[in-house]
């Protein structure tokens, strides 16, 4: 009988089997080509030009290379020639080979571990130039010592032709040429914008000064760059949007650990913030930069106690970082950073040291450039302002979702009798007022141009006014509305200038109140200021006049006497200082409290109706008083 096709049972392998058969070992260059994401960045071959680069770069460090010249050609292959000493071509006494055969093939190789042959290098672990021909289809070095030329070749990380000595003589006294092809099987993309290899030879050439760095990019013309004065020059070059100063900030120090190279500018945009280690860009900062920003907040809060000078609040590292522009450039023995990409700093030891460096030098510096301090200081206090402005209105509109104007300067007072809100014409004359204003207890509301002619407007309608909406939402009290529990300062100040036309401003903006808050008004919470048409020096006297008729007084009084006039054209020409002591000081400024009377309403009418043009024109024809009769002095 035929009993079919017999099936034969085979021993499968048990999946659970783990013994040392399954342990593999990686020799050379293998980790590297097996998990090339460990050692390397895979989005693009940037980083292997940057190793190859820095090697370079960290000759000239060492005051061994002058010039770098990097090429990139069509086919993705990229060359770096430098005038350094060569890499080494003697046999190594305890493995035999030579020295640029181990620095190429072999990981964890090199002669940056000690200070013996560098002093600062960004090439400290030894992987760099093996990672480049590990992932590289091909990579060719050619070193030129004492007018001898000598080649070595590998391919896929394979020698293929050993080093050996060319029999023409070379042209080059010293120096080292790499030239390579990337392998495009371990990259996203194999090409590199032009732009970025450009800005990383120029920041080089910038942050090592007198090495003259080129590139030749395919069929671009060779650029070259060369900064004898380094990042002075670089940051003069930059264009600023109202920067703080007009030189920046800069220092360079050699310390017994470390190097220091920092120059800083504020303004107000954010131009750059850029930080390096022996040359190596520090994208994700680290503790240089940490103890760099520490080192400046300190010196700031220092500053301020010396000086009795009072912001809103206690300076903040976040206030400080507001509209600050630096480059940071240290060059140290030894760094640690975290990944092989160097991105970030973990040096510990540089952090007490490099912040006290930086604390003192621009305490000394603020010290001893008054106006300079003194600018930083009232930008820092505008950034206190605008931050302090956004977390109240955060808050309100969280609870009550309303949201304050974007140019209300608020004060810091929690207490409700003594806080006040100017109302200014004007950003000219507002920012004027914020510098001359008490922080604490005075708000500055800049109006942009003549304020609505509300007299006859419907209390619904106000509101499609943009600017008169700012100044519901600011004082906290609805149009025609008795209650008074949410308005937010005891004073409500009209300042405007002291000529015709700001006459007409306050006369708008009192018609405002009068007819659409009158229980404000009622209850005394609005003023006008007074501030001074004239300035009149007779003598050391100064003489601040608030009309034509204090002035022709005066003159009379003095007549003869030798005299100096100004008239002020607007709140703007007048200086903080005098702003101050005219007009927004307590002790000295003259506050007329408007009270709400029959009078003072038949005034306002008469002015701002549109049908009693008849009654205004004869108004004007008499002899003049003061309209507003119920104002007092406060």
């Amino acid at each position: 009988m035929n009993k079919g096709p017999q099936r034969t049972t085979e021993k499968k392998k048990d999946p659970t089997t783990y013994n040392s058969q399954q342990i593999e070992v990686l020799e050379g260059l293998d980790p590297v080509r097996r998990r090339p994401g460990m050692y390397t960045d895979t989005s693009s071959p940037l980083h292997l030009l940057q190793e190859v680069i820095d090697n370079s770069v960290d000759e000239a460090l060492s005051g061994y290379a002058s010039i770098v010249e990097v090429s990139v050609f069509e086919d993705g292959s990229m060359c770096i020639l430098d005038n350094g000493r060569g890499m080494p071509i003697d046999l190594h006494p305890q493995h035999q080979r030579p020295g640029i055969e181990l620095i190429l093939s072999t990981l964890h190789s090199g002669a940056k571990f000690s200070q013996q042959a560098y002093g600062y290098s960004g090439g400290l672990h030894g992987v760099g130039i093996s990672v480049v021909n590990a992932l590289s289809s091909w990579l060719k070095v050619d070193v030129y010592r004492d007018y001898k030329h000598y080649r070595i070749v590998y391919e896929d990380g394979v020698l293929k032709q050993p080093l050996h000595q060319l029999s023409r003589p070379s042209t080059i006294k010293n120096g080292t040429k790499v030239h390579f092809l990337p392998n495009q099987h371990f990259f996203e993309r194999v090409t590199i914008n032009s732009d970025h290899i450009a800005r990383l030879i120029k920041t080089k050439a910038l942050l090592c000064p007198g090495l003259t760095m080129k590139l030749t990019y395919q069929d671009i013309p060779q650029q070259t760059w060369l900064y004898p004065n380094g990042l002075i020059t670089y940051m003069g070059s930059l264009s600023f949007d109202q920067p703080l100063w007009s030189e920046p900030w800069s220092l360079s120090r050699q310390e017994e650990d470390f190097h220091v190279d920092v120059i800083v500018q504020w303004a107000a945009d954010h131009l750059l913030s850029e930080s390096f280690v022996n040359l190596i860009p520090t994208t994700q900062g680290g503790t240089h930069v940490l103890a760099f920003r520490a080192g400046l907040l300190e010196a700031v809060r220092d500053y301020t106690k010396m000086q009795a000078r009072e912001l809103r609040d206690k300076i903040t590292g976040d206030d400080l970082a507001v509209g600050m522009n630096f480059i940071l450039s240290v060059k140290m023995h030894d760094p640690n950073f975290i990944g092989q990409t160097k991105e970030k700093l973990s040096s510990g030891r540089i952090s007490q040291p490099m912040m006290t460096l930086i604390k003192n030098s621009f305490l000394s510096w603020l010290l001893n450039h008054f106006d300079h301090a003194t600018a930083l200081l009232q930008h820092i206090d505008r950034v206190q302002e605008n931050r302090m402005l956004k977390e109240q209105s955060k808050q309100l509109k969280k609870n009550v979702q309303v949201k304050f104007p974007p140019k209300l300067a608020d004060c810091t007072s929690k207490h409700f009798e003594e806080r006040e809100i100017y109302l200014v014409e004007g950003d000219s004359a507002g920012s004027s007022a914020k510098q001359a204003r008490d922080k604490k207890f005075q708000s500055i509301l800049p109006l942009r141009g003549k304020i609505l002619n509300a007299w006859e407007v419907k209390s619904h309608k106000i509101y499609e006014s943009q600017e008169v909406k700012d100044l519901i939402v600011t004082i906290g009290v609805q149009p025609m509305s008795d209650d008074l529990s949410q308005l937010r300062y005891n004073r409500i100040c009209i300042l405007a200038d002291a000529d015709s036309d700001g006459s007409h401003i306050v006369t708008l903006i009192c018609a405002l109140f009068v007819q659409h808050f009158p229980a404000l008004v009622k209850a005394g919470h609005l003023y006008v200021a007074q501030p001074p048409l004239f300035r009149l020096d007779i003598g050391k006297q100064h003489y601040y006049l608030r009309s034509e008729q204090e002035k022709d007084a005066l003159l009379a009084q003095n007549k003869g006497k030798s005299h100096s006039l100004i008239r002020f054209k607007g709140l703007g020409e007048m200086n903080p200082a005098q702003l101050r002591s005219t007009t927004l000081d307590p002790q000295s400024r003259l506050l007329i409290r408007l009270n709400y009377d029959p009078n003072s309403y038949e005034n306002l009418d008469l002015l701002m109706a549109k049908n009693r043009a008849a009654d205004r024109k004869k108004w004007l024809e008499e002899p003049q008083s003061d309209f507003i009769s119920g104002a007092v002095h406060d």
